[in-house]
């Protein structure tokens, strides 16, 4: 089945669309409320925090729910948008986000139970429920990172080649982020300079094309790249 202009424009900006309100979700989440309430080594004063700001704490999981669906929508539309050029690349890649959507979704169950145990004043089961959150995202974000890095072939071949290399960029930066924060813990101090050098590329890959599928996607046609 192969899917015509018209369709292929609506599908663009589906995925255009619900890159940008991820954007702004995760931007209220894990910027504005994650980050203000949560301090891993300050164990009572997080539960000082989540005790005080419960209501913040119910709007964090909201919006991890909005980007749940929004990523499943990316999947959704991805696969579509490129299956006439690779049905089985686009399936993979797809897919991939697929998986990466599921182990989001069991992180944010940590996130869940986290307000029982708040209400019942268990400081210590608060704090393993957080860090099972950040070890179980920061995996689900290596397969993001490899996604990504499909994501980049089949842009580089069918939309663009500047934005297949920013999307590389930032699937590989996720990668190696991600592999070394679970399989080199000891050097945290290094991962989290190098981490900030590479917040730019992680950032931009996605959002610049977000505003691709948005203004270009589907409108053109280019010949493959061989």
């Amino acid at each position: 089945m192969t899917i015509n202009k018209e369709n292929k424009r609506s599908t663009a900006l589906v995925i255009g669309i619900s890159l940008l309100v991820m954007a702004v979700a995760a931007g209220i989440a894990f910027g504005a409320i994650h980050s203000t309430l949560i301090d891993i080594s300050q164990a009572e004063q997080t539960m000082d925090n989540l005790r005080a700001n419960l209501s913040q704490w119910y709007m964090e999981i909201l919006f991890w729910v909005v980007i749940i669906i929004t990523d499943l929508l990316v999947s959704w539309g991805i696969f579509h948008y490129f299956r006439n050029e690779n049905m089985g690349f686009s399936a993979m890649t797809a897919g991939l986000r697929v998986i990466y959507t599921v182990i989001l979704a069991a992180a944010v169950s940590q996130l869940v139970a986290v307000s029982s145990s708040v209400q019942g004043g268990n400081t210590q089961r608060v704090m393993l429920l957080l860090t099972r959150f950040d070890r179980i995202w920061s995996f689900g974000l290596i397969v993001f990172g490899i996604h990504l890095i499909l994501l980049s072939v089949a842009s580089f071949r069918y939309e663009n080649k500047v934005l297949g290399i920013l999307l590389l960029a930032a699937g590989v930066s996720y990668l190696l982020i991600h592999t070394m924060e679970g399989f080199l813990p000891r050097f945290s101090d290094f991962t989290g300079r190098l981490e900030s050098i590479l917040a730019i590329p992680m950032t931009l890959g996605e959002m610049v094309f977000a505003l691709w599928m948005i203004i270009r996607g589907g409108k053109t046609k280019r010949k493959a790249v061989s």
